[in-house]
């Protein structure tokens, strides 16, 4: 889900130029953009690119979470070592990032380009909890 939107993470394998190739989750794209077929033809990457992303740990499971159908290209959950033994490269997920700007997140939903999420990072603050228990 991305702004109320149904749709999807786009993760693809990314050659380096050591020869290793690693998994990068571009970022969200809508539903109706699914099929490269039916985005503009400057949304998918060619040549020598550079990604500026972070690694994340991966979002867990749930009991509502469907099963993968990495047969089918198909994870409802990131389970990176699944995803790497089906592309056949290391298990490592990049996430790429993005600045947050509106204007470029209409322009590339539009083109079926990924829009990634800000490049945060959010630390665990348990300074209150820490107070009222000393």
């Amino acid at each position: 889900m991305h702004d109320g939107k149904d749709g999807f993470q786009v993760v693809t394998p990314l050659e380096r130029e050591d020869g290793g190739t690693i998994l990068v989750n571009r970022g969200w794209i809508s539903r109706d953009k699914q099929y490269q077929r039916e985005r503009d033809p400057s949304a998918l990457p060619t040549g020598e690119i550079t990604v500026q992303g972070l690694l994340r740990e991966p979002l867990k499971k749930n009991m509502f979470t469907p099963k993968n159908k990495p047969e089918e290209g198909k994870f409802f959950f990131p389970d990176t070592y699944e995803m790497a033994s089906v592309v056949g490269c290391e298990a490592v997920l990049v996430e790429e990032t993005m600045k947050a700007d509106l204007l470029e997140s209409y322009r590339r939903e539009e083109a079926g380009m990924p829009i990634g999420r800000a490049a945060e990072v959010n630390l665990r603050n348990n300074h209150t909890q820490y107070i009222f228990t000393w």
